[in-house]
């Protein structure tokens, strides 16, 4: 039995050509091959191109998974240490809605020196930030994250104690200025060392 697999990368065959018209086509032809039994969709990534290789792949993952029914759909490979991988956790999580469940993704560390000066980071710090990433992504998904306000930070700060344990790990969203500091010092000393992670540099008040 054949198995047809259809890749894109998104590069430009002939210059001149409108990238718009390149991207209209790309999902036509998604929608074709679904149609007419394709299994599989692949999306790559990379950064900084000349000749416009695909620098968002989820996003082009998310078109295709609308205009299409039955394809598998695969990022291979996403360059992990150029993202956010909280981020990239809830775009996957959506991506695996709008495809319900058709949705596959490979994570990578990349290689090009090129692209990891673009983002800011070093090439020689991908593979600890492959599994970092893969962590924390996989945390997210569990919900062992959940956003809460410096307010709420304070307050399982002095829940806690000297002994406490949480659940969860919070992630701090938006600045109360009646608690100022005084919450980010707490958070620092009483719920970092809980969640063994590296606590952030706070500036003097």
């Amino acid at each position: 039995m054949s198995y047809f697999v259809l890749k894109y990368d998104m590069r430009a065959p002939q210059p001149g050509v409108p990238v718009e018209a390149l991207y209209a086509a790309a999902l036509e032809q998604i929608a074709w091959a679904d149609r007419n039994g394709f299994g599989t969709l692949m999306l790559a990534e990379h950064h900084g191109n000349d000749d416009g290789y695909l620098p968002a792949p989820l996003m082009l993952a998310a078109a295709a998974a609308a205009r299409t029914e039955r394809m598998r759909i695969r990022v291979q490979a996403l360059i992990l240490p150029l993202h956010d991988p909280i981020r990239v956790a809830e775009d996957l999580a959506i991506l695996d809605l709008i495809s319900r469940g058709r949705a596959e993704v490979t994570v990578a560390g990349g290689y090009l020196a090129s692209e990891f000066r673009m983002f800011g980071v070093a090439l020689k710090d991908r593979g600890r930030l492959v599994e970092e990433g893969v962590e924390a992504m996989k945390r997210a998904w569990s919900g062992a994250y959940t956003i809460v306000t410096p307010g709420e930070c304070l307050q399982i700060a002095r829940d806690l104690g000297p002994g406490g344990r949480l659940a969860f790990h919070p992630l701090m969203g938006g600045m109360d200025p009646d608690l100022g500091w005084e919450s980010l010092e707490l958070l620092r000393t009483r719920v970092m060392p809980h969640l063994e992670i590296e606590p952030p540099l706070l500036p003097g008040p």
